[in-house]
């Protein structure tokens, strides 16, 4: 690898690395929210309860929709990266 290639490199493990984070976040809510006690009727709960629900919810949601985009760019990113080194790869064994 040349020196060239670190950045792009170091770029997609830094992607890898959120994508990572935010499946560890998710995970983390999944667990908090299991340990949470919900009523069993929604009308028979609290507002301050169904305010913390709407909460978690919405951010399970953004992190959900955030940890898509972000493996499929680094997904992509990482294809192409392969796919350059191995036609620079090609282009210098002179097949």
């Amino acid at each position: 690898m040349s020196s060239t290639e670190v950045p792009f490199v170091v770029s997609w493990a830094v992607l890898a690395c959120v994508v990572l984070a935010l499946a560890s976040c998710k995970a983390l809510l999944f667990v908090r929210a299991s340990r949470e006690e919900f009523p069993p009727h929604l009308f028979n709960m609290s507002k301050g309860q169904a305010t913390r629900i709407g909460v978690a919810i919405h951010l399970e949601e953004v992190i959900e929709k955030w940890g898509k985009i972000l493996t499929l760019v680094t997904v992509g990113y990482g294809l192409a990266l392969v796919g350059v080194w191995l036609y620079q790869d090609w282009t210098r064994s002179g097949f």
